[in-house]
């Protein structure tokens, strides 16, 4: 889109500039949340050591002459090499000065880049764009996380975001890959209908079932578990729904990563889960008809 007056932009109404966002924040591959705030993190110690660097700066303006020279500077390390005689101080690699967004691609993951460089765009503007940004980055993205990620969203234990960005991503999310560190865990089954009602309006949730695999959660595994995509079915998407699973609003879907098939896993649904499932869908449809 091109205008010839800036001002012209300034025009546009809210939810313009939001139907804008929510197109450019759409990408064909899944936001490994792992490695997004990994990357997230270091971008956040590396800005605010830089802007403590600053601060010291301005405070140091104020000082004589004479008593600047004995300040020490923290996370710098004097260095005498051949081409520099005088003592200038590099950044060293330990140094939290150090990581720049441009490292930080260079680290990441290819498919998982632009989901950052959206990040790092919608956080570098206006108050508004911040704003609206946000909204779309959270709500046109799908997440792929290991299911215990949803309850540290929740109560806002994940260090890497702010409590308002945490707050905002549980409000907004709409897609969810939760993955699956064993083959089947019951308690995660069990306690599937708690982290879907986390995100209120999340509208499509999928589960890789990973297996033997020593990072299910990376990229490269998500991105191929996502070419195996099933919806689900029935037995297993009515007896989600017998759990309190609202089946009803949600398009599920199970996937798997490649060290386990689509026989092995029906085989342990059929032994292990199914008859877990019926058994607490059976007791609460028991408590429903006692309350009535």
């Amino acid at each position: 889109m091109l205008f010839s007056d800036a001002s012209a932009m300034d025009r546009l109404p809210n939810e313009i500039w939001q139907m804008i966002l929510d197109r450019a924040m759409i990408r064909d591959a899944p936001l490994c949340i792992h490695d997004f705030l990994s990357a997230t993190g270091v971008a956040k110690r590396s800005t605010d050591a830089e802007n403590k660097r600053k601060r010291e700066q301005r405070d140091c303006n104020h000082i004589a002459p004479e008593a600047r020279q004995s300040r020490t500077r923290p996370n710098r390390v004097r260095v005498l090499t051949r081409n520099d005689p005088e003592g200038e101080e590099p950044l060293q690699a330990n140094s939290s000065l150090a990581p720049t967004s441009t490292s930080l691609l260079h680290n990441l993951h290819k498919s998982q880049k632009p989901h950052f460089l959206d990040w790092q765009l919608i956080n570098g503007t206006c108050q508004l764009f911040r704003k609206l940004g946000k909204r779309s980055f959270f709500a046109n993205k799908t997440f792929a996380m290991e299911p215990a990620i949803s309850e540290k969203l929740q109560q806002c234990k994940l260090k890497q975001l702010s409590v308002e960005n945490q707050q905002m991503a549980v409000h907004y999310i709409r897609s969810v890959i939760f993955i699956e560190t064993c083959l089947f865990s019951p308690r995660s089954i069990l306690l599937l209908p708690r982290r879907v009602a986390i995100f209120p309006r999340l509208r499509w949730l999928d589960h890789l079932f990973a297996y033997a695999a020593d990072s299910p959660s990376s990229p490269d595994e998500v991105l191929y578990s996502i070419s195996t995509r099933k919806a689900l079915v029935s037995p297993l998407h009515d007896l989600l729904g017998g759990i309190g699973v609202p089946t009803d609003r949600l398009e599920l879907g199970s996937m798997r990563n490649k060290y386990v098939s689509w026989e092995e896993l029906e085989a342990t649904l059929r032994s292990d889960i199914y008859p877990m499932l019926r058994f607490v869908a059976e007791a609460k449809a028991r408590q429903k008809k006692v309350k009535v």
